[in-house]
């Protein structure tokens, strides 16, 4: 996801983003657990970066896949960013684009009475995403 940010948002934001990501204990905390999340976890990163990088095919695919086999709350996410990409015509990479889905997808979850934060960890790169872009203007 790195190289994609980098081509979209520039050097800067990709070395703040991989900053934020490596600085955060609860993200490398749960990246460590057994869990259906974490397994998820890297398909949901890669449907984010062919997100990024317009790659239409492989995005829902890889959605598909970690919808079906691992999460089914995904589709919340993922589904959020399908529609704002068929809204669009096209997939805007700006930080607007990534945001929107991304705390759509917080809100409609935290409705739900049990909660954890490993069941929203997918957001926590996309939230450095913007971070890291909002970081570099500093």
């Amino acid at each position: 996801m790195q190289k994609e940010v980098r081509k979209q948002f520039g050097s800067t934001v990709a070395a703040l983003f991989c900053l934020m990501c490596t600085s955060q204990f609860h993200f490398m905390f749960y990246c460590t657990r057994t869990l259906p999340n974490v397994f998820a976890l890297p398909l949901v990163l890669m449907a984010c970066t062919a997100w990024l990088a317009h790659s239409h095919r492989p995005f829902i695919i890889l959605s598909a896949v970690a919808i079906i086999v691992f999460r089914a709350e995904l589709c919340l996410l993922l589904g959020l960013m399908l529609m704002m990409s068929l809204a669009r015509r096209r997939l805007d990479p700006r930080t607007r684009a990534v945001l929107v889905p991304t705390l759509g997808f917080i809100l409609l979850f935290s409705l739900l009475p049990h909660k954890e934060l490993r069941f929203i960890i997918y957001t926590f790169p996309l939230l450095n995403l913007v971070a890291a872009r909002g970081s570099s203007y500093m």
